[in-house]
């Protein structure tokens, strides 16, 4: 996605005026952060008005988007600057991962539908290639499902998957948590039309106790004790086979045939979908796995980890190096530096209130903090604090901001920086503050170092 980040960077608009957008726009989608239907909808409007061609763009479309994002009524007529801001509300949907995989897919399928000169376009094809990739990714978050060996058996690959479905969604929340399971399974080769027996489960259970043992290590035994006989029929049969000290296979399968006929209503030769198998399965684990469980070492489901082969790194998420984000916040945090020089005080306030390097450093390693505390800036100085600014970073002479606030004799600058935590050990010049302090009769300072 750096491509497309970088053809909105030379996107034909002033510098200025991506700024005031991008304040407008993030400060809008804070205001809505939980707003998924404004959110939802906005994604569809600004993905279709950035691929498309000018000549196809209805005025609706642009009007909604201007209105949605509180944009100035004036910037209709600019097509640039109503790209550059759909490009930057889909920039805080990433940011914030507001885009989930039901979305995605209707993103996707909409996309698909755009007229076919506009799909030469090379805005459309770096889009689709990047929603087609984060589908991808998407999939492996929520359930990576590993390279499973062939000769794995079918009930093998669902378990190892309803057990990594816990590891990563934990429970099913949404229909997407469905969807998502479906596609993932559909992936692996599982024919989730075809019936099968519960007997058939069970027996495979009792024919691999390797596999019954990884299943029931995630099981909490409290959990079991406290439900009740109708709520998780298909658990209390996993249970009889682990617990059970007879070895005949077929007495234990006429146990749990006895248990299911008292409180399933039914045998287990049933016949039921895969399908519906699967999210048996799943909603009776819901109600008895121990999702707090972690291995000797503090590390959660290890052993599944091992067992499917996950590479952690398939996995990392990517929005911010897909979308530059590091470079942007330290193009931010050279403006900010600019905006303290030139007293921009409208500007800093813009700069602090969006994703802003606060220890971006300038030519001569001189930080922001350094900057205000150098013209003498005393809010500032507490903002920045406030935010998380470096105190104790030294730009090329070697100065700290603390130093930065003896050389301008500033006593509340330096009180400020002090009662945040500052290192009054530091040297310039081989001496400490207070060495520094005595030296240029700085005595309001003396005063507050002497006293620590």
């Amino acid at each position: 996605m750096e491509e497309l980040a970088k053809l909105f960077t030379d996107i034909n608009v002033n510098e200025r005026e991506k700024l005031a957008l991008e304040y407008k726009i993030v400060m809008k989608f804070k205001e809505n952060l939980d707003n998924e239907e404004y959110i939802n909808r906005l994604i569809i409007i600004s993905v279709i008005f950035l691929v498309l061609k000018e000549t196809r763009v209805k005025d609706s479309i642009v009007e909604e988007l201007i209105q949605s994002l509180g944009l100035y009524s004036n910037i209709k007529g600019d097509i640039y600057s109503c790209k550059y801001a759909a490009f930057l509300f889909l920039k805080e949907v990433l940011f914030y991962k507001k885009i989930n995989f039901e979305l995605l897919l209707l993103v996707i399928n909409r996309l698909e539908e755009i007229p076919a000169d506009d799909k030469n376009l090379k805005i459309y094809k770096l889009l689709r290639s990047f929603f087609l990739r984060m589908k991808k990714r998407l999939k492996f978050s929520y359930l990576y499902i590993g390279d499973y060996p062939a000769n794995l058996s079918e009930f093998e690959r669902i378990i190892l998957v309803v057990i990594n479905f816990f590891r990563k969604n934990r429970r099913i929340k949404r229909i997407e948590d469905f969807i998502l399971l479906k596609s993932v399974l559909e992936e692996i080769d599982i024919d989730l039309k075809r019936t099968i027996t519960f007997k058939e489960f069970y027996d495979y259970l009792l024919s691999n106790l390797q596999i019954l043992n990884l299943l029931f290590r995630y099981i909490s035994k409290e959990k079991l004790e406290k439900i009740s006989s109708f709520e998780s029929s298909l658990i209390v049969g996993i249970s009889i086979i682990a617990f059970s000290k007879n070895k005949d296979k077929e007495l234990i399968l006429n146990q749990i045939n006895r248990y299911f006929r008292d409180n399933y209503f039914a045998p287990i030769s049933q016949e039921i979908s895969l399908l519906d198998f699967i999210t048996s399965l799943i909603s009776n684990l819901s109600l008895v796995w121990n999702f707090g469980m972690v291995d000797k070492d503090g590390n959660s489901f290890r052993e599944i980890d091992e067992k499917i082969e996950i590479d952690q790194n398939e996995e990392t998420n990517s929005f911010n190096q897909n979308f530059s984000l590091k470079e942007d916040k330290e193009n931010k945090g050279r403006l900010l530096i600019e905006a303290i020089k030139n007293n921009d005080l409208k500007l800093i306030k813009e700069l602090l209130d969006m994703r802003v390097d606060l220890n971006y450093a300038d030519n001569n390693n001189r930080t922001p903090l350094i900057h205000a505390v150098k013209f003498e800036k005393l809010e500032l100085v507490d903002r920045l604090i406030e935010l998380g600014a470096d105190l104790n970073l030294r730009d090329n002479k070697g100065r700290t901001a603390l130093i930065e606030a003896v050389i301008a004799n500033n006593a509340k600058i330096a009180a400020c920086l002090i009662n945040a935590n500052s290192d009054i050990n530091i040297r310039y010049l081989g001496k400490t503050p207070l060495e520094l302090a005595r030296d240029w009769n700085r005595n309001n300072i003396i005063r507050l170092l002497d006293n620590l």
